[in-house]
């Protein structure tokens, strides 16, 4: 998730620098306007330019996980050591495993709830090195991050358990300096029991259980076999209250934090500011995209203008009538390809277009280096809010000039913006 955000700030700033080349271009705004803004679409459409342009999945705070693991690790070691003679204190590891994490569970929610966490903040921020949270952003990235570290502490002190048990005969008992009750405790844990009572009751407590368990420091016990028995049956009861209130809580947290993230992501991305405004430069500059080798089957989707590249082959887009104003019908046109522009046949003109009113989809190829015409503006003026018109300008197997993209693309804002201005760049 970190190294996500990692990435779309990278492209953000490649974007804010106008380093994206013409074909991130073009796939980031057919991606724009197809997703509608959509911030879940084009940030995975942002993700793929930036896989494709080599950006580094940097991860940032894997070192503050990493040390969440060390701590976890250091933490279960050193709450199961005990003096020689003496059980381990079972009340630690319930402590620390415990309501300590509850309580830091509700400050992660405090957290969140108010979209921030200002005491926490400075200390995370210096574990990301040069990663800089966009601020909208901060309140669930350090929620996620919270929620993470806790995991990875709570998972690595799981597994040191397992594997002290394995390779260590561990007994647990417990004794407190306010001298509980035995019946008393041995109903409190009966009752953190009940979830796991009916399908593991070997990790359920009784009060015997619990009595028997029991020891003075400062007093010698003598210890039956019997009784050094229940000393080492606390395991499963240890186990299941470390998934139970520990593991699965976190886990929780960790996934509500990963759909907050992930919906604060595409809010971001679809709101940025800056991003927003790359995305509309790009915007601007769309009329120096080209048509090179369009699908046959290209409707409605394709929108690109005018700045031709070298002259690549390429194919009209299909269309339900292609009209040629002015430029000459190739030889196997098809029933769906008319003339028009010649001369002297304006009335001619108007008849042919209005015999088309049913046809939804026209292009109308025109002649890219030679400038535009009263004529043309006259004719498809009126009828370009009643169908959609791909106007396409036609080259002579070269780049259109500065001066003829200039030319078109201010007829095509003032004369006909309702149109879609194209470039057909067709190798002669």
């Amino acid at each position: 998730m970190y190294s996500v955000i990692w990435q779309l700030i990278r492209l953000k700033q490649s974007l804010i620098a106008k380093r994206l080349e013409a074909g991130d271009g073009a796939r980031v705004l057919s991606s724009h306007r197809v997703a509608g803004g959509d911030g879940s679409r084009v940030q995975d459409l942002l993700l793929s330019v930036a896989r494709d342009r080599n950006i580094d999945a940097h991860r940032p705070g894997f070192w503050l996980l990493f040390m969440a693991g060390v701590l976890g690790v250091v933490t279960m070691v050193g709450l199961m050591q005990s003096t020689p003679g003496q059980p381990i204190n079972l009340l630690y590891l319930l402590l620390v495993f415990g309501p300590l994490q509850w309580v830091l569970m509700v400050f992660a929610l405090l957290g969140v709830t108010r979209d921030s966490a200002p005491y926490i903040q400075p200390l995370l921020a210096k574990g990301l090195g040069k990663f800089d949270v966009p601020h909208r952003l901060l309140g669930s990235f350090f929620f996620h991050l919270t929620q993470s570290m806790s995991l990875a502490f709570i998972l690595s002190g799981c597994f040191t358990f397992v594997v002290m048990l394995a390779f260590r005969d561990l007994s647990f008992g417990w004794e407190t300096t306010f001298q509980w009750d035995s019946a008393t405790l041995a109903a409190l844990l009966h009752a953190l029991a009940t979830p796991w009572a009916g399908v593991w009751p070997e990790a359920v407590p009784s009060t015997e259980w619990v009595n028997q368990t029991r020891f003075y420091r400062l007093a010698s016990q003598t210890i039956t076999q019997d009784v050094a028995g229940y000393f080492g049956q606390w395991w499963p009861f240890v186990a299941a209250y470390l998934i139970t209130y520990s593991v699965i809580p976190r886990a929780v947290l960790w996934g509500i934090g990963q759909l907050l993230l992930s919906r604060k992501m595409a809010i971001w991305v679809a709101t940025d500011p800056e991003l927003q405004q790359a995305l509309d430069q790009l915007h601007e500059q769309e009329k120096k995209l080209t048509i090179s080798g369009v699908p046959t089957d290209a409707r409605h989707e394709l929108q690109v203008s005018a700045q031709d590249t070298q002259g690549v082959p390429g194919s009209v887009p299909t269309a339900d009538v292609t009209f040629y104003w002015k430029v000459t019908l190739p030889k196997d046109s098809g029933l769906s390809a008319i003339q028009l522009g010649l001369p002297d046949n304006w009335i001619q003109d108007t008849v042919i277009t209005a015999q088309q009113a049913a046809e939804t989809v026209w292009n109308v190829i025109v002649p890219g280096w030679e400038a535009p015409t009263a004529e043309l503006s006259d004719l498809l003026k009126p009828l370009q809010t009643q169908h959609s018109i791909r106007l396409i300008l036609k080259t002579l197997g070269k780049p259109l000039s500065k001066g003829q993209r200039i030319s078109w693309e201010q007829f095509h804002q003032e004369q006909l913006p309702h149109t879609q201005l194209l470039v057909w760049a067709e190798e002669q």
